[in-house]
């Protein structure tokens, strides 16, 4: 049996001390692909980094999980509950699916459009989104296109 896709998972905490979690399917890591891999998971925490408020506490890949100090982000508006909704299709099959990140950074929504994130500006944004469609994989293991990012809250 082969193995080839993995799990990435993203922790973070927020100004409550509340945790939020996002999983994604990845490539397998293997010997062959160990350094193209690192630099791809990298560069995506990092864009995840730029897209969200709140503290990274965890991450965890492969059999590797990495730590941080579990301290709660450092104002009052990094909440968990605000979203960032991703949606995106396989490219292979074309089916539709999303995930989300907890603790958007509502500064990067668009200005005129109030619900989605600013696409098409070389920010932050667009830096998400290569290094997402570059590295995530679809549940099916196939590669990704991000349609939109949507500011969602959380339903109680």
């Amino acid at each position: 049996m082969s193995v080839t896709s993995g799990k990435l998972s993203f922790t973070q905490r927020d100004y409550g001390g509340e945790d939020t979690t996002s999983n994604f399917v990845v490539p397998a890591i293997t010997a062959a692909n160990f350094a193209a891999q690192e630099t791809l998971r990298n560069a995506f925490t990092a864009a995840i980094a730029a897209m969200t408020t709140g503290n990274e506490i965890r991450r965890t890949f492969g059999n590797v999980v990495v730590d941080e100090t579990p301290t709660n982000a450092p104002l009052q508006t990094d909440q968990r509950e605000a979203k960032w909704r991703v949606d995106y299709t396989d490219d292979v099959t074309g089916k539709a699916d999303h995930f989300t990140l907890g603790c958007a950074d509502l500064l990067l929504l668009d200005a005129n459009d109030r619900a989605h994130a600013h696409i098409g500006d070389a920010g932050d944004v667009d830096g998400f989104i290569t290094a997402c469609e570059a590295y995530v994989l679809s549940p099916a293991g196939n590669a990704i296109t991000i349609r939109e990012i949507t500011h969602v809250g959380r339903n109680i």
